[in-house]
């Protein structure tokens, strides 16, 4: 009972609640991560990446647990592959039952590169408040129903 019990403080002391401002500045960060990426801007991109490490799911293939560095890379040949193409800002959220996590999404109607190809993506980016902040700790680039001309 007593090995529980302190188990119990250690949580409690251990739990830092997340500040109501934070959960005001998720819609703002949000939209500087889909402003980012829809520009391109991968220094701006660069700054969000959970120094720790990101999940990353592009199309079809799944790395987890990369650098800052490797994450931003792969991220970049992937949209290099494709045009700009057109982006639209989605839905920005907490998670429910936890405010120190929220989601972004996106939708990106582009062109593969070198064909005629049009394709639509589905982007959910994944948000975790550390350290006094919002971070990207998994993005994925989806494809989405509706492919044809864009």
């Amino acid at each position: 009972m007593k090995a529980v019990r302190n188990a119990a403080w250690i949580l409690l002391l251990a739990w830092v609640p997340v500040p109501a401002s934070a959960q005001e500045g998720l819609n703002g960060s949000a939209r500087a991560v889909q402003r980012a990426l829809a520009e391109r801007d991968w220094g701006g991109v660069r700054e969000w990446l959970r120094p720790d490490g990101v999940l990353l799911h592009l199309h079809d293939e799944t790395h987890s647990g990369l650098a800052p560095g490797q994450a931003l890379a792969a991220l970049r040949d992937f949209f290099d592959a494709h045009e700009a193409g057109g982006m639209r800002s989605g839905r920005v959220a907490a998670t429910e039952g936890d405010p120190g996590r929220g989601f972004a999404e996106m939708e990106w109607d582009t062109v593969v590169l070198g064909t005629s190809e049009a394709v639509r993506y589905r982007l959910f980016t994944s948000l975790v408040w550390d350290e006094g902040r919002w971070w990207i700790d998994e993005l994925r680039v989806l494809p989405r129903a509706g492919r044809g001309r864009v």
